[in-house]
Order: C-alpha cells, then sequence, then structure tokens
C-alpha cells in the first residue's frame, strides 16, 4: 500500500444519486485503514440513518496530504487513532515499518491544518472511555439541527475501549515512540513536542538502501553519508538540530547538511574542533505537508583518516 494513494468508503446509497440529509451537507471522514476508521465510519452511518438518512454520502480518505473536494459549508470528521496501533496494523498486513512510517507521517502532517478548519471533529481513541460524550459531541456536529439520536448505537459494542495497546520492538517502536506520536501530539494541537527522525531511519551513504550503521568510516573523498528517510513534515518554522559524533582523526573535516524535497529547503556546514559530540543547528521553513523530506549529510572534502556517527535529527518548533 503506497501512502500517497487515496480511496474512498461511500455510503450505502449510490454517492452520484443520494441526497445528503438535508442540513448536513455532504460528510467527509478522514482516517487511515484500519480498524478504528472503519469503526468509526459504522458509528457515523448508524448515527445518520437513526436521524432519517441511510444513504448520506460518507468519504474516507486515506491521504489527506492529497487534497479532497470540500464543498461549502461541508463537515469532517476526523478518526485519529494512536500511532502505535496504526503502524501496528500496517506491518500485521506486510508493510516493512519505514514504508509503514512513511504512510502515516503523510496522514498526519496535513492533520494540523484540518483540524484548525471549521466544520471539523476530532474523535481521538482517547474518547473512547467516555462513549456517551463522543456519542453526544458527535451528533451535535453531524446533525446540529437535530433530531439527536436517542440513546446508545450499535457499533459502539464493536470496539473495546480498554484493550491494550501493540507490543512494538525495534525499529518500529523507536519510529512510532520518534516520529509518529510526536506528529499526533502536533497535530492534535500540543504543537511544542520535538518530531525526532532517529538513526535507524536514514540509510548508509555509501551502501544505498541499506540501512545506516552507527558508525561510518568516512576515509574518502567528498560524498554522502547518510540520507534519508523521506518522511512528511506540518507546515510550520523549526529549528534543526543535527547531532553527530566524530572522532578525534575527524577534528578540522568540513561537514554539511541538507533538507531536500523536491528543491532545497536548508542548508547547514559544520568543523568539528575536536572529536566527540556536535550539533549543527538551523532554521527550517516547510509549507506544503504533501512533500517528502530528506535530510543528507555531507563529507564536504575528502579525508585521509576518521569516523562519524550520526545520532538523530530533531525538528524543534519555533
Amino acid at each position: 500500500m503506497d501512502g500517497e494513494t487515496m480511496n474512498d468508503v461511500q455510503g450505502d446509497g449510490d454517492a452520484g444519486s443520494a441526497p445528503p440529509l438535508p442540513g448536513v451537507g455532504e460528510l467527509i471522514v478522514v482516517g487511515l485503514p484500519g480498524a478504528f476508521s472503519q469503526w468509526g465510519v459504522s458509528l457515523i452511518r448508524e448515527m445518520l440513518a437513526a436521524a432519517g438518512s441511510a444513504s448520506a454520502v460518507v468519504l474516507l480518505h486515506q491521504a489527506p496530504a492529497l487534497g479532497y473536494p470540500r464543498e461549502q459549508g461541508s463537515r469532517c470528521v476526523v478518526l485519529l487513532d494512536e500511532p502505535d496501533r496504526a503502524l501496528a496494523e500496517l506491518t500485521a498486513q506486510g508493510m516493512e515499518p519505514m514504508a509503514a512510517t512513511r504512510h502515516l507521517t503523510a496522514w498526519l502532517a496535513p492533520l494540523p491544518g484540518l483540524l484548525g478548519e471549521p466544520g471539523t471533529f476530532l474523535v481521538a481513541r482517547a474518547a473512547l472511555a467516555d462513549m456517551a460524550a463522543l456519542r453526544s459531541g458527535l451528533a451535535a456536529h453531524l446533525l446540529p439541527h437535530g433530531p439527536w439520536p436517542d440513546g446508545a448505537m450499535a457499533a459502539e459494542s464493536a470496539i473495546d475501549a480498554t484493550a491494550p495497546g501493540p507490543q512494538l520492538s525495534g525499529q518500529a517502536l523507536a519510529l512510532a515512540r520518534q516520529v509518529l506520536r510526536p506528529m499526533a501530539e502536533h497535530a492534535a494541537g500540543r504543537r511544542g513536542v520535538p518530531i525526532v527522525w532517529p538513526l535507524t531511519c536514514f540509510y548508509a551513504g555509501d551502501h544505498l538502501d541499506e540501512v545506516a550503521p552507527p558508525l561510518v568510516d568516512v576515509v574518502g573523498p567528498a560524498r554522502v553519508l547518510y540520507y534519508g528517510p523521506y518522511f512528511h513534515l506540518p507546515a510550520g518554522n523549526w529549528r534543526v538540530d543535527v547531532q553527530f559524533f566524530c572522532s578525534e582523526t575527524l577534528a578540522g573535516a568540513l561537514l554539511g547538511v541538507e533538507i531536500f524535497s523536491d528543491r532545497e529547503l536548508a542548508r547547514a556546514s559544520v568543523r568539528p574542533s575536536h572529536g566527540g559530540l556536535f550539533q549543527a543547528s538551523f532554521p527550517l521553513v516547510t509549507q506544503r505537508p504533501e512533500e517528502r523530506i530528506e535530510a543528507r549529510i555531507w563529507l564536504l572534502a575528502g579525508v585521509l583518516d576518521g569516523q562519524l556517527g550520526l545520532r538523530q535529527v530533531v525538528f524543534q518548533p519555533v
């Protein structure tokens, strides 16, 4: 499954001919393919049917970064599952953790803008703890003028609010903890949380498409030492902190960092004065969440000896 695709799930009637519920207009549901989104769509359909329309159009978009039609006055519901669960579902379907994370960042990156638009209602998994409040808020959003459904919906029993989360490990756990969880928090309004790209999501410049090792022998000509991961970022202003280790023999070498999409977004250079831990910091502005972002760590001039180890790249909201 490619993170750059979009599927539609339509209501019970023909999307081309089914009249929307009076006063509701077109309804857009945004969510990743998975059990939580499918449950949310079932609940919305049941609520609309209880109000007198089983044929209201429901669209399920996998990748809002691609854009979607939105009529004037239309309403949107965003179904935001916990990132760990979404990642576990995708990897259980056979996707590699990196590909699944790339797909999820494509979905999470535009959410801050979408959730800031009028007529958008967020349903996060945490809301399942108070199903009555969720039902009331969702009904008021879908049917501002009533009639509101009376009592619990049958679909509510189809999801277990107390089910434990998945037990991720290795690369998947690092990607969920450092990339996806902060992006979900950013989308939900906690904008001060940094997004971290750990070493495990970068590739080795000397061995294309291989996961980068903790240390690289940099002896040789100028070249790219680390590159990747082609994740998406929310629009905003960032301070980028590139953290790395260099050996004593690499002191004085000229290193460079570039941030790319389909064009260069930012560039910085650093010349370590001694061995140890270093950080290169520079500003970055991102404007298009649909862009895949790449970081490249360069050796800008050949050296005769030395080792370099990338630790992580941190995107701190400014």
